[in-house]
């Protein structure tokens, strides 16, 4: 394997995610009305406008639209997938009594409930013939699962704290995409982290000579240091050191 290449490899183990393609709706309906269909395939009531028009429209209109306003006067029911952000909204409204405000005229709670029923009918029924999931931000692997995908693809442990940063935590999690930016800064580290690992790993003539040292720190004479050193041994230390090459 040529080290070019694996310094390659290694760099681009930055995962992304491609988001599903957004697929349009399907056009509506004659007459700006469309049908909606319960879960066991029976049709059921239509979407009207009348609702809107009667207790809405008032103050939802083109001419007092505000950022925060809606208008409903030009709101086309019979293509629910098209308006399908604002219709949730407007179900969410309904359905908590937040709409139409105190001391403004008021539909029957029925006629409240047939509406909004066939509304969340007609919404169902458009996600459920145009799925759209959404988009999946585009991320890179953070430093755990960099280190892991090294030891997958070449049998060689790393210690990925000596050659990257640590990552930031999203909602408690350090894989969450929204904080897994990559900066020119930490594309370089990352770089580097991949031109040691691919030295080490194909074993190349030309690396060159380190030193390595190894701290004892408050070392015990008369007791076994750690699990990895011989019973009966009074004091040491025992380390894992990577020799890149075979020789004597």
């Amino acid at each position: 394997m040529h080290r070019g290449s694996v310094i390659a490899g290694l760099t681009v183990l930055l995962a992304s995610a491609v988001g599903s393609p957004v697929v349009p709706a399907s056009a509506p309906r004659p007459g700006g009305v469309l049908q909606s269909a319960t879960s066991s395939g029976q049709v059921a009531t239509p979407v009207s406008r009348d609702l809107l028009d009667r207790y809405c429209v008032t103050c939802h209109n083109q001419r007092m639209k505000a950022e925060d306003r809606p208008a409903f006067d030009e709101l086309d029911l019979g293509q629910v997938g098209k308006h399908a952000p604002l219709l949730e909204k407007v179900v969410r409204k309904l359905r908590s009594g937040q709409m139409p405000p105190d001391g403004s005229r008021r539909p029957a709670p029925e006629t409240l409930e047939r509406f909004v029923t066939a509304l969340e009918n007609a919404l169902d029924q458009e996600a459920a013939r145009a799925p759209d999931p959404g988009r999946v931000a585009s991320r890179r692997l953070n430093r755990l699962e960099y280190v892991n995908a090294v030891q997958d693809l070449l049998a060689f442990e790393v210690d990925g704290t000596q050659l990257l940063p640590s990552d930031m935590a999203g909602f408690g999690f350090d894989n969450n995409a929204d904080v897994l930016s990559i900066t020119p800064a930490l594309m370089a580290r990352y770089s580097a982290a991949a031109t040691k690992i691919s030295r080490a790993a194909v074993g190349s003539v030309d690396n060159r000579p380190i030193q390595q040292v190894y701290s004892l720190g408050f070392e015990q004479q008369d007791a076994r240091m750690g699990e990895d050193l011989p019973f009966a041994t009074p004091g040491g230390v025992a380390v894992r050191h990577m020799f890149p090459l075979d020789g004597e």
